[in-house]
């Protein structure tokens, strides 16, 4: 369902951001 891989990807962009963020601010 179109729903399903909206939230996969939200959850993948969300997490690739957090480690994204966490490696600048280091």
């Amino acid at each position: 369902a179109l729903g399903e891989i909206q939230v996969l990807q939200a959850r993948e962009q969300a997490r690739v951001g957090a480690l994204e963020g966490a490696g600048s601010s280091t």
